[in-house]
């Protein structure tokens, strides 16, 4: 059996984003993918640099893995991963360097999205293309002949191949991840607080919006978990970790009603006494079903609201209106929820009056947090393919539509100096909490920078 490392390198961005800067997630694909290995009798480790900041890499503890996996995105950041992948590229290419000897593989929404350019730039032996799990494993029973492993993409003699598709993964055969292998006191979210982690009960998305990128990574079949695997990843992660704060990290929790009112009803009987956040569609919950999630701990709820403009909503291909999002907000704080909402400027053919009514519509609907995001054209994407014409980056950050960047980070801006510095949201949170109140403060400060 083998010797396996999986690294989750540091995330170092160019733009300090203030809704990723005071946040520390688990990999969790990464501890799926080692418990696996484990099972199959592998030696594995997970190098988690960017929970632990501080860690330099062992340049003799490297030199005794024969296969090193590196992921470019972990699972929390598929739907949308930041495209600054300066940290990635440079840790594979040092581990290439130290341990040239080595089987080194990448992963993650990047090589999914550029295998060719990912190969070229880092070096790596193969490119694992959408889910990683199951490819892993093949990969480390027996990698000789990369033209037989499924869902690859490697070089041969410049030519870029790319092996036959994998079937979407069963959720519900996976093991519980291998929490033990990662440092489960770093994980923090800072809406939740610390003994935090992610947890998954479903895989994909049937809607298919022009901006996002997780059908390349999850398919768009929507797979549910088993309720006694969910439940055993509960037990572990609060009886053995001292978890109090999970969210499940599903693209639509709510999808399927039945099941979440069965997960909820899991939580109650076994008394875990958790606070949970969850983030879903706002056209897909109602209000007994938030009732009995709120009853069941879940304490945030994450929605996305994307923009203002119903003419700029109807182009993202969500099939969600303004009033379905209004709806949905008005009924989780109803029922005592905090609400988090996504949004975004500089979508296709997006003016500044439209922007103008993101602005207005989030001051409306007035929910506990927002981010105002620079709109990336993923590759893949419907998104993308309006604006390629335009773009000179391999994974661009950004693009010049009908606006300057600088004109939509200053649009940006004044959404989040408009909506944070309004005297009722201060006083509310002044009420709420004046400690989580300066933490924002602090982060806000270096947004505006």
């Amino acid at each position: 059996m083998g010797k396996i490392l999986l690294i989750n390198p540091k995330y170092e961005y160019k733009k300090i984003q203030i809704w990723r800067h005071d946040r520390v997630w688990p990999p969790l694909d990464l501890a799926i993918a080692a418990s696996i290995l484990r099972k199959d009798g592998h030696h594995v480790e997970i190098l988690d640099i960017n929970a632990l900041p501080e860690t330099k890499i062992n340049k003799e503890t490297i030199k005794n893995f024969d296969k090193i996996f590196v992921t470019s995105a972990s699972l929390d950041r598929w739907q949308c991963p930041h495209l600054d992948i300066d940290s990635f590229l440079s840790t594979v290419k040092e581990l290439k360097r130290i341990n040239s000897g080595a089987k080194i593989y990448v992963f993650g929404s990047h090589p999914t999205m550029r295998p060719r350019e990912v190969l070229e730039m880092t070096g790596a032996d193969a490119a694992i293309i959408s889910e990683p799990e199951l490819t892993i494993q093949n990969l480390c029973k027996d990698d000789d002949n990369l033209s037989k492993i499924e869902g690859i993409a490697y070089l041969n003699n410049n030519q870029l191949k790319i092996t036959k598709p994998r079937d979407l993964a069963d959720l519900s055969k996976f093991p519980v991840p291998a929490f033990d292998l990662l440092p489960m006191e770093k994980y923090y979210y800072e809406i939740m607080g610390d003994r935090f982690t992610l947890l998954e009960t479903t895989r994909g998305c049937p809607f298919l919006c022009t901006f996002c990128s997780e059908d390349q990574m999850y398919g768009i079949r929507y797979r549910m978990k088993s309720l006694e695997l969910i439940e055993k990843e509960l037990d572990i992660c609060i009886k053995e970790f001292g978890v109090k704060n999970i969210y499940f990290i599903d693209l639509e929790f709510t999808l399927s009603k039945g099941f979440v009112n069965d997960i909820c009803d899991m939580i109650i009987r076994n008394d875990y006494r958790i606070t949970w956040a969850c983030q879903t569609r706002a056209d897909t919950v109602d209000f007994t079903l938030l009732k009995k999630m709120k009853t069941a701990g879940c304490r945030v709820i994450h929605f996305g609201l994307e923009s203002g403009s119903p003419r700029i909503l109807e182009s993202t291909g969500k099939k969600i209106t303004l009033d379905n999002i209004r709806k949905g907000i008005e009924l989780a704080k109803r029922v005592g929820m905090e609400v988090v909402c996504f949004s975004m400027m500089g979508l296709p053919n997006e003016t500044k009056e439209d922007m103008e009514m993101t602005i207005k519509f989030a001051k409306e609907v007035n929910p506990d947090y927002i981010s105002f995001h620079v709109a990336t054209p993923y590759p893949g994407t419907k998104f993308y393919e309006a604006v390629k014409s335009e773009i000179k980056d391999v994974f661009p950050t950004s693009y010049e539509g009908v606006y300057s960047q600088n004109f939509i980070k200053h649009m940006t801006r004044k959404a989040f100096m408009e909506f944070y510095m309004r005297p009722s949201y201060i006083f509310k949170k002044i009420k709420q909490s004046p400690k989580l109140l300066m933490r924002q403060i602090k982060l806000f400060m270096k947004y505006i920078k």
